[in-house]
């Protein structure tokens, strides 16, 4: 089970974290983490997919895995940033500057919820990035 820093707030583990390294990607599983894991399946969304243009929002927020965020039992502070505008996106990208984002299983539902698919990202960047794509 992989381990994960705790929140600087609640002291307890956080729930959901990026792969930082490319031998952290090698070494990841699926089924190994069971507190990140989303609910709700993919909702159809009717109107939407009858526009000509579609719309990806990237979610770039103060590096991304906040504590309201991540953890299963909600930040400590009620300043959380909320999405409100679901019926306008096609696809919803969490990012941050980790090698392998992976979106927050909140943010999972809720996207599958209004029928948005959700995303995270692969990046390689600067020195160790380059080292990485090497590996890979």
């Amino acid at each position: 089970r992989p381990s994960y820093p705790p929140d600087r707030q609640t002291h307890l583990p956080l729930a959901a974290a990026p792969l930082v390294s490319a031998a952290q990607l090698e070494a990841w599983t699926p089924g190994r983490d069971p507190f990140n894991v989303a609910t709700k399946p993919l909702a159809r969304a009717a109107r939407r997919w009858q526009r000509k243009r579609r719309v990806l929002h990237c979610h770039d927020m103060m590096g991304g895995y906040l504590p309201h965020e991540v953890s299963p039992f909600g930040g400590a502070t009620a300043d959380g940033y909320n999405f409100e505008h679901w019926a306008y996106v096609d696809v919803f990208v969490y990012f941050s500057h980790h090698r392998v984002t992976i979106p927050p299983a909140g943010w999972i539902d809720a996207g599958h919820t209004h029928g948005v698919k959700v995303l995270g990202t692969f990046i390689v960047e600067w020195d160790a990035g380059r080292t990485d794509l090497l590996k890979l």
